[in-house]
């Protein structure tokens, strides 16, 4: 589930989960609360209606609500998913943790990115490249 959340497939990533919720009915509550919070990242579709701004707004929405729910320790009954959540939050030491996942500088890089400025501008990538 990690690999697939760290490479932004997050429809795949919620399939996973539903398999493993459904084996753990004691802690349900918290793989919706995951599931939830996958389903609703908000995704930029350069040829839709969508302004920049807009989606602005929803992406750091939904960054803020992950990072409430890593403050109430909404996941602590539950690493793995504690785990998810600070990946989705942009923390740094989460994904280093995750290295043997990320194959390469350049997954590590586009997987921070995604994570935190998702609406960065080419001219910016060489700053977050070095």
């Amino acid at each position: 589930v990690i690999s697939l959340v760290l490479q932004g497939r997050m429809d795949e990533a919620r399939q996973v989960l539903s398999k493993k919720a459904s084996l753990r009915v004691e802690s349900s509550s918290v793989f919706k609360r995951m599931d939830v919070l996958l389903q609703t990242m908000p995704l930029f579709n350069p040829t839709g209606t969508q302004t920049l701004t807009e989606f602005d707004v929803k992406w750091r929405h939904w960054h803020e609500e992950c990072d409430r729910c890593l403050q109430d320790n909404t996941f602590a009954s539950n690493r793995h998913l504690e785990t998810i959540c600070k990946i989705l939050v942009g923390d740094e030491d989460a994904l280093l943790e995750q290295k043997e996942l990320l194959s390469t500088w350049y997954h590590f890089l586009v997987t921070r990115l995604l994570f935190t400025y998702p609406t960065i501008k080419p001219p910016d990538l060489h700053y977050y490249a070095q």
